[in-house]
């Protein structure tokens, strides 16, 4: 019997293929998750499933790292998963199971890898050509689906504390968009995942959500993120006062983690 980790319930979306959860989450007890994909299309497509290793930069984007194992806090090494390649017709959905094996003696702290879901191109195939080509063939073109989504070990007792430095207001101009710069910062052996919220604060200190940035994570072993949350257009904060706040997902309580207050220059 597959017993599920803890994992968010929204959907990845990639193309005509749906993933859902968009994590997993293995802790304490827990040594058996699954993840379900859905073929939304018209057309069948074959999918082949593989474990990355991925690190995250100061600005929120990945990059494919060669690196494995438990020293670089990687899982891949921890994880069986079955099937690897799986064909959908339209409508068709498949599960995806995921065993967790842990070695004796392994470190407190968290690990990560990226479950990764990859169209497999099929052979392009010759059409006829329009009258006036030159050879008389075509040749179809598909772009391809690629999804990952990480997957979390958590081992021993696991923490982490928040915090929000160098907030600026930037005004933008007329091509780009007003924002509120900051820096998130990570302490402890655990990821955070969280949401942002800037609140205009007045005079008789009511407060006025004007932006927010939904499922912002920064990974272990990353110490910082680098964010800048859109203001709506035409915003002007000049002389103001705002309260940016970082709490968990809705999905693991809502906790306040962090909070700063920000008098605008």
């Amino acid at each position: 019997m597959f017993l599920a980790g803890i994992f968010s319930s929204l959907q990845s979306y990639g193309g005509n293929l749906v993933v859902q959860p968009t994590r997993i989450i293995f802790d304490k007890d827990t040594h058996m998750g699954q993840v379900d994909i859905t073929n939304t299309g018209t057309e069948g497509g074959t999918y082949r499933i593989t474990i990355e290793n991925k690190k995250m930069t100061e600005k929120g984007d990945f990059v494919e790292d060669r690196n494995s194992g438990t020293q670089y806090f990687y899982a891949d090494q921890m994880l069986e998963f079955s099937p690897r390649q799986v064909m959908l017709e339209p409508g068709a959905s498949q599960t995806i199971r995921i065993l967790l094996r842990k070695p004796e003696n392994l470190a407190t702290g968290e690990y990560r890898s990226h479950l990764t879901f990859s169209e497999v191109p099929t052979t392009q195939v010759p059409l006829a050509g329009q009258p006036g080509d030159k050879n008389g063939i075509g040749v179809s073109l598909k772009a391809l689906v690629g999804i990952s989504i990480p997957i979390i070990i958590r081992n021993g007792n696991t923490s982490a504390k928040a915090s929000i430095a160098e907030v600026k207001f930037q005004p933008g101009n007329k091509n780009e968009p007003p924002t509120v710069s900051l820096k998130v910062k990570r302490e402890g052996n655990q990821s955070l995942y969280m949401d942002i919220a800037i609140n205009l604060v007045s005079p008789t200190h009511h407060e006025e959500k004007i932006a927010t940035a939904s499922g912002v994570a920064i990974y272990v072993p990353n110490s910082q993120r680098n964010m800048n949350v859109v203001l709506p257009k035409n915003t002007n904060l000049s002389g103001k006062t705002i309260h940016v706040t970082l709490n968990d997902r809705p999905d693991a309580g809502g906790k306040l983690l962090a909070e700063t207050t920000f008098q605008v220059r």
